[in-house]
């Protein structure tokens, strides 16, 4: 019995041209297109369109939704097949492009001929993964110090960035400016942003830097006591009386101004 079952199942295969699927390096398109040349003079369509049901295709082919939406995409950009909505309510029509799937086998052949694809299909490609950092140690040891956090994160929009060496001068330009900043030497940078959002909004574009950190007021001294200068010419107090001060200047320490 079940041998029966079997014997009449497996005389409805489908026809399934595997010099399509090698052309365009997709078994789904080469299943699906195969599928839709074993219909397209059968429909009595003079236009060679072709009605079918997800449904309809995935008990014909066994192809699945997502796996006849990867093949249905593919023939489109390839120009191997066509698609439109048509009756009521609108359904999706095929029709396949046979001069074009004919030019893409022939220059298949011709790749193969010429050496260009390997026959008998050849071990496949490895994707080449991209270590390429652009630099961003340079950018990491620049930061701000205490908002250097999230690293890996900071790397992914940095590589997102790709940012070639003039634009890594003009962030590390950027940063520079920054440095004098209120929001960078106040509290620790608590308000200065983090590495990646700074790298996500591209703040270097901005024209506005912050509010830049005010030098506070300085008063001379030597020795610990206090000076000032007048005429061009610098004065000391020594023994409660102000003198012309006699040493080098670089021996002037200058400390904070307090504020009365």
């Amino acid at each position: 019995m079940k041998q029966t079952i079997i014997t009449e199942l497996l005389k409805r295969p489908i026809a399934y041209n595997a010099i399509v699927a090698k052309a365009v390096g997709s078994v789904k398109l080469g299943i699906l297109w195969s599928q839709l040349y074993y219909w397209h003079d059968k429909t009595g369509n003079k236009e060679g369109w072709i009605y079918k049901t997800q449904k309809d295709i995935y008990e014909e082919t066994g192809l699945s939704r997502k796996e006849q939406e990867t093949a249905r995409s593919i023939g489109r950009k390839l120009g191997m097949t066509e698609e439109k909505l048509a009756g009521q309510p609108a359904t999706v029509h095929f029709r396949i492009d046979l001069l074009k799937t004919e030019k893409i086998i022939k220059d298949y052949f011709e790749k193969q001929v010429q050496g260009q694809i390997p026959l008998f299909g050849g071990e496949k490609k490895k994707k080449i993964k991209d270590d390429s950092d652009y630099k961003f140690d340079i950018f990491w040891k620049a930061y701000h110090p205490k908002r250097r956090v999230d690293k890996d994160k900071a790397i992914a929009k940095w590589k997102l960035l790709k940012p070639d060496q003039k634009l890594i001068d003009i962030i590390l330009k950027d940063l520079e400016e920054r440095k004098l900043t209120e929001a960078w030497q106040k509290e620790n940078g608590k308000y200065f942003p983090h590495a990646t959002t700074y790298i996500n909004n591209k703040r270097w574009e901005n024209e506005y830097k912050g509010e830049k950190m005010k030098e506070p007021d300085k008063e001379p001294f030597y020795r610990g006591e206090p000076m000032r200068k007048k005429f061009g010419k610098w004065y000391v107090i020594s023994n409660g009386e102000w003198k012309i001060f006699a040493d080098s200047e670089d021996k002037i320490e200058w400390r904070d101004k307090k504020n009365d």
